[in-house]
């Protein structure tokens, strides 16, 4: 069986250390993309609801029109926290493991930035 040589070794570091960089990278535009996505869907959700209590009406007239109730319901992703989403979605479950390890190693006292790291 031959040996690798040192040099074959760095490349393969290199190139790994290099995905490791592009997924994270990836992870962190994701991450800004749900937050953004999440935060515009609840603005247009608030401003659909005012447009229709008010009728399109600068000021709504409480009382003239049919109550409106939204009802949401809220997942807990945190890992392990719900199992049988984290089985449908193998996606969710990944992301909430990812979560989960970069609390630890912020817990653990390594800071944010090289919890991300770390990933």
């Amino acid at each position: 069986m031959a040996k690798k040589s040192i040099i074959n070794t760095e490349k393969e570091n290199d190139f790994l250390d290099e995905l490791k960089k592009i997924i994270q990278q990836a992870r962190q535009k994701t991450y800004a993309v749900i937050n953004f996505a999440q935060v515009e869907a609840n603005w247009l959700i608030g401003r659909r609801i005012v447009e229709q209590e008010q009728n399109r009406k600068s000021r709504a007239e409480y009382g003239k029109y049919i109550d409106l109730e939204l009802v949401v319901t809220v997942y807990n992703i945190n890992h392990g926290r719900n199992p049988d989403l984290e089985k449908q979605s193998k996606t969710l479950a990944d992301y909430a493991l990812l979560i989960a390890k970069i609390r630890e190693y912020e817990t653990a006292g390594l800071g944010l930035e090289n919890a991300l790291k770390r990933q």
